[in-house]
């Protein structure tokens, strides 16, 4: 998926988590040749398995950590081995902070509290 805005180019590569572990080995592994290829400026992963196929990434990375990549084994030893490799580290719970020690908390969600459901529900 791509989008265009006034001076900036966005793509979207979207790397199955609910595949069986070979295809999504394989398409993590394709990921450094699509940033050669798009020439980018910065790539945004989301969830800590995706650093491993920016290892061979040249451009930033920015990282955003959900919770079950710093919470859950094995995922979770992988997620904080990598994490200090990327370039920007963005968690989207102050809890997850605390567990990794550092990062930018910037939530994913809503604030439940701000909202009610109707009385008549």
């Amino acid at each position: 998926m791509r989008e265009y805005y006034t001076d900036l180019t966005i793509d979207v590569h979207v790397i199955e988590g609910e595949r069986p572990r070979w295809p999504y080995l394989k398409e993590m592994l394709r990921l450094p040749a699509v940033v050669k290829k798009g020439r980018y400026d910065i790539v945004h992963a989301h969830f800590g398995l995706t650093l491993i196929s920016t290892l061979l990434i040249s451009a930033p990375v920015v990282v955003t950590f959900h919770g079950s990549d710093l919470l859950v084994n094995p995922t979770k030893h992988i997620s904080r081995l990598l994490a200090p490799m990327a370039s920007k580290v963005i968690v989207v719970a102050q809890r997850l902070k605390e567990h990794l020690g550092y990062g930018e908390v910037i939530p994913c969600g809503i604030d439940v509290k701000k909202f009610a459901l109707p009385s008549c529900l």
